[in-house]
């Protein structure tokens, strides 16, 4: 059967100005409408290298919905289990500006419950003949349940593709059971935020919010006041326009300077209260 692909249809509708693209204006211009979903656009890349892989997914009941899967067998894509159920579509609303940068997106998920009961019905029979899964991450919780069921029943590797990080971060107690994970530029800075935020929070700020409170309410409150706006101001807002802007991170960039605010906030606290100077001030 070679490569299982599971995931979700999407319609992209994309508009294109003719000029420069004004959000508060009406923008004349073009607007096309394409076959998209992440895992459409995968199983579709892998057919075009003769891989010959199989996609579980649903379509709309609409003309769309059978030219999506008429255009996939025409890839040499097995659709067998691609089933049109009405409204099985998602549409992706995406609004370039005349760079052809992405200036706003809207998407609407469809009602992915289909692909679960195929999953419960013809699992067996689609994993056991699998050489490999590939998974939208952000999918259903109970198909990501389901599809690692049968992973582990039949030892068969599972790679995750991200249609939006967002969401995808949320299924934290499945994505150490993914083999690897490939996502576009940026998801990645969203996934990235969270680890970065997440490890620091964890790590550095329990030290530098709770002694910078502790030192408050001792009475040591025009160190810690000083240290704070120094700290904001020359580690937060400078380090961000570096690391944003000349080094050119973007918004990874403000979250290292905001990091390091905290790491600089923590070591100058806990040397204050190490110092005991803060025994010197008299609370009322």
């Amino acid at each position: 059967m070679g490569i299982v692909v599971i995931g979700a249809v999407f319609v992209d509708i994309k508009g294109f100005p003719e000029d420069i693209y004004v959000p508060e204006g009406r923008n004349a211009g073009r607007i096309e409408y394409i076959h998209g979903g992440v895992t459409r656009n995968v199983v579709e890349d892998i057919a075009n290298v003769e891989l010959r892989p199989t996609y579980v997914s649903i379509v709309d009941t609409s003309a769309l919905g059978e030219d999506v899967v008429r255009k996939l067998k025409r890839h040499k894509v097995d659709t067998s289990y691609v089933k049109s159920v009405p409204g099985g579509m998602g549409t992706w609303l995406a609004v370039f500006d005349n760079k052809g940068d992405l200036a706003g997106s809207i998407s609407q998920r469809p009602n992915l419950y289909p692909i679960l009961y195929t999953l419960e019905e013809k699992g067996d029979e689609i994993i056991s003949k699998a050489d490999s899964i590939v998974l939208e991450m952000d999918i259903d919780k109970e198909i990501i349940k389901k599809t690692f069921q049968l992973a582990q029943k039949y030892n068969k590797r599972v790679y995750g593709v991200v249609t939006n990080m967002s969401i995808a971060v949320e299924r934290r107690d499945y994505l150490k059971h993914f083999d690897c994970f490939v996502c576009n530029q940026i998801e990645a800075g969203i996934f990235y935020l969270v680890v970065i935020h997440g490890v620091f929070n964890a790590i550095v700020y329990p030290i530098s919010g709770p002694l910078s409170n502790g030192l408050r309410a001792a009475g040591d409150v025009k160190f810690t006041m000083i240290v704070s706006i120094a700290s904001t101001l020359l580690a937060r807002f400078v380090f961000s326009i570096i690391f944003a802007i000349y080094l050119n991170m973007g918004v990874i960039g403000i979250a290292f300077a905001m990091c390091l605010d905290w790491t600089i906030r923590a070591v100058i606290f806990y040397c204050r209260y190490r110092s005991l100077k803060w025994l010197e001030f008299k609370v009322i």
